[in-house]
């Protein structure tokens, strides 16, 4: 049984003004999810409640390896022995709200009093009358141990819709080496309509030649291994227009950094159909 500890986990909170319609609630808390700045992956879930006295979805996002693998948060609730008791479990580094026996909040604190929670609870949540447990590091290592022998009831959703994402990576994968295959050709081309045509000698002419073809082959190579996708690709008075994709826009402007003198940016856009970043770039070579 793999237990995540709450370094691995993140918490949201999104405000809505009414409860999301059942059908579009799913692409609205992954859309939310993506544009925000948690750190997500393929492998990333999440799980969700709606408070309605406060009007917010609270989200726990997480990275799940195994079908095994529970959240710290979750096990707290073996604690206490009531049921259908409003508590909330207090740590050093965060504290969880129960509710019915149901998870409803994870929040991540320093040196904070209950008198502090309790104030936050009431004036953001609306909550009142919840039972404290105070739980120290050998509390939470007991509650690990024991973690085999508890039902792992998690009703999570995974970040990504994996037949449509892994289809996507896998239509980049190809098109990045047809885009590699097509680009090393048209400049062949060129050399060898320049070297037909030129005095100089052929020689000369090749190394010259040679020179912007490293630079752009050197730019795809750091497009392949910054795990960025391709879509497609054009070439035209010596520019290369293209589409590159990634999971978070921080990634996409990386490259625009390192190649500002090469790269020109038309636009950049979250692409709800693909659940990524967009960004429309020229590059000249």
């Amino acid at each position: 049984m793999k237990i995540l500890d709450t370094h691995k986990i993140s918490s949201l909170s999104i405000k809505v003004s009414e409860n999301i319609h059942k059908k579009n609630l799913l692409k609205f808390l992954r859309t939310s999810i993506l544009n925000s700045s948690l750190c997500y992956t393929k492998n990333s879930f999440f799980y969700y409640t709606y408070i309605p006295s406060s009007s917010t979805y609270e989200i726990i996002l997480y990275e799940k390896l195994s079908k095994k693998t529970l959240l710290e948060p979750f096990l707290l609730n073996h604690f206490a022995t009531a049921d259908c008791e409003n508590i909330i479990y207090v740590t050093d580094t965060y504290f969880v709200v129960f509710m019915d026996d149901e998870l409803k909040l994870l929040k991540f604190i320093s040196n904070t009093t209950q008198e502090d929670i309790s104030i936050y609870m009431e004036q953001i949540y609306g909550f009142k009358d919840f039972r404290f447990v105070c739980l120290a590091c050998n509390d939470l290592q007991v509650l690990k141990e024991k973690a085999c022998t508890f039902q792992n009831t998690i009703v999570d959703v995974p970040l990504y819709e994996n037949k449509t994402f892994q289809g996507f990576l896998g239509f980049c994968g190809i098109s990045f080496f047809l885009v590699i295959g097509f680009f090393i050709l048209h400049i062949y081309t060129l050399n060898q309509t320049y070297i037909q045509s030129s005095s100089i000698s052929a020689n000369q002419n090749i190394i010259h030649l040679n020179k912007p073809l490293q630079k752009i082959t050197k730019l795809f190579s750091y497009i392949q291994s910054s795990a960025l996708y391709i879509e497609k690709i054009t070439f035209k008075n010596n520019k290369i227009s293209t589409v590159l994709y990634d999971t978070k826009k921080e990634n996409l402007l990386k490259i625009v950094k390192k190649y500002k003198h090469k790269l020109k940016i038309k636009s950049m856009k979250y692409n709800d159909e693909k659940k990524l970043y967009s960004m429309d770039v020229i590059i000249a070579y």
